[in-house]
């Protein structure tokens, strides 16, 4: 469960994550539904307007109420973050299942959060699963990354370690820096394809120059070890220390010890007391990390 763990972050309400689904069913009456849903973002977001969020969440609904699939969508998050209305989770996921239910991605994302954690239906990971699933078979990068987790530890669905390193690459493919480097890390350990350091230095360094701290750390490994690429300790060095300085505890045990020794950095006591203070630091409230290479 530790890599579900690792993406929990990054699948947390968004209001508009990813670029808006293409080709919704179209409510009854769309133009009105649609110039409803303009006028009442207009008014949430102060767009030439007194901002106000109360009567944009009343206009809004009218548009969600005639079926427009992004009001719909607007008043989850609304309701979920209690803007303009009280906070009610029940009805947040009500909203997500109407926009849902005609393809909208996001929603379908955010639904399957939704049943991941109780929030607002009764925890149901096989629903959480499907609506990943949803999501993921329209293209959304999330829902990919997210199905393919869960197909790797069997939550809400047999597990299928092959069928999710498929669901990673889609992902991958699409560039985000998380599912580089979650595709890496298979590519590393051979979980669902065939086991390839030399592919796996290639999306950990695609997610590394992102800034994904986890791919800093793992690229630095296979430098500092020469698996997959041609060793090399001062590059090893450098992307240790991208990762240090996001707070990775195992990056900066790891640079701590390279400059205790003197590999690939000038040797210096004092760098490396530093970096492995700030690791022990860590150590207190998250347990201690293995020391890594």
């Amino acid at each position: 469960m530790r890599s579900l763990a690792l993406f929990a972050c990054l699948v947390v309400f968004a209001l508009h994550a990813e670029e808006p689904p293409p080709a919704l069913k179209a409510p009854p009456d769309l133009e009105q539904a649609r110039n409803l849903y303009l006028a009442g973002m207009k008014v949430f977001q102060g767009d030439g307007i007194e901002k106000n969020p109360a009567r944009a969440a009343e206009i809004l609904t009218q548009s969600a109420e005639l079926g427009y699939p992004e009001a719909q969508f607007t008043l989850s998050y609304m309701f979920s973050h209690g803007i303009g209305v009280k906070t009610d989770p029940a009805a947040a996921a009500d909203w997500l299942k109407k926009a849902a239910a005609q393809g909208h991605y996001e929603a379908q994302n955010n639904l399957a959060i939704c049943y991941a954690a109780g929030r607002g239906v009764e925890q149901d990971d096989a629903e959480a699963t499907k609506w990943f699933a949803a999501a993921a078979e329209r293209g959304s990068a999330r829902g990919q990354i997210n199905l393919a987790l869960r197909l790797l530890d069997g939550v809400g669905a047999e597990k299928d370690e092959a069928k999710a390193a498929v669901w990673m690459k889609k992902a991958a493919d699409q560039q985000v820096p998380a599912a580089c480097y979650q595709y890496g890390l298979l590519c590393e350990t051979g979980r669902g394809i065939a086991k390839d350091e030399k592919q796996a230095a290639t999306w950990y360094r695609l997610a590394a120059e992102k800034g994904e701290a986890p791919a800093q750390r793992r690229l630095a490994a296979l430098l500092y070890d020469g698996r997959g690429v041609e060793k090399d300790l001062a590059e090893a060095a450098k992307f240790y220390r991208l990762a240090s300085e996001q707070g990775d505890a195992q990056a900066q045990l790891s640079l701590g010890m390279m400059y205790f020794s003197g590999e690939g950095v000038e040797k210096s006591d004092e760098e490396a007391e530093r970096w492995l203070k700030k690791a022990a630091e860590q150590e207190k409230t998250k347990g201690a990390p293995p020391a890594e290479k």
